[in-house]
């Protein structure tokens, strides 16, 4: 389910805590893919037949993808200025 919410900022202060609540929320999301990437590592270790070995691995590409997303999304955070209206 996706939500989309206006939130209003008004002063840097409320800006920073904009942005350290959304990194908190990315870097919550990147430690469950890295608990998902370490699950599927340790499933590869077992004797798999070939195709459940190319599921995991579409799987982990899929993970790796979401993780460079992510990376992406908190350069993003970290760029975003508050500009005085005039």
């Amino acid at each position: 389910m996706c939500e989309l919410s206006v939130i209003n900022i008004a002063t840097t202060t409320d800006l920073l805590k904009l942005q350290r609540q959304q990194k908190l929320t990315v870097q919550s999301a990147t430690a469950d893919l890295i608990a998902t990437a370490a699950l599927l590592e340790k499933a590869l270790d077992n004797n798999l037949s070939n195709e459940a070995h190319r599921l995991i691995n579409a799987a982990y590409f899929q993970v790796n993808q979401v993780q460079q997303t992510f990376d992406q999304l908190a350069a993003q955070i970290d760029n975003l200025t508050l500009e005085e209206k005039k």
